[in-house]
């Protein structure tokens, strides 16, 4: 009898450690989710070739879709910025972004058709 019930309590904190491990991990990994979009937020920020520019913002607009969408706005207006500064766009990824933008939540449309709408008259390489 004994013997079972530091069985039954083994199991439980067994249990109760892998739960909690589990939950350290996700809790650890949205961290560092979130610490790649700041850097890559920065990237967009700072970086003074449009080119470049235009591959770090379709880079944050990926990761901030359905993570972050609050920051959705800043990666299109960076996109839209780059093909206003004569970044041209490439036949892969016109359907790219179109895929993205569909995963744009509703309180972000205005800046998501914007964009529909700009790559319908862009340069097409």
């Amino acid at each position: 009898e004994f013997n079972r019930t530091i069985e039954t309590q083994v199991e439980h904190i067994r249990e109760q450690l892998k739960t909690t491990s589990q939950a350290s991990i996700t809790a650890i990994e949205r961290s560092l989710a979130g610490v790649q979009r700041s850097i890559l937020r920065l990237q967009v920020r700072t970086e003074v070739d449009p080119a470049q520019r235009m591959t770090l913002a379709q880079r944050l607009l990926y990761y901030t879709t359905e993570a972050a969408s609050d920051e959705v706005p800043e990666a299109i207006s960076a996109i839209l910025r780059a093909i206003d500064e004569g970044v041209r766009v490439t036949t892969r990824e016109v359907p790219s972004l179109n895929a993205l933008l569909d995963k744009v939540k509703p309180e972000h449309s205005a800046f998501a058709n914007k964009l529909r709408e700009k790559l319908v008259n862009v340069s097409i390489v």
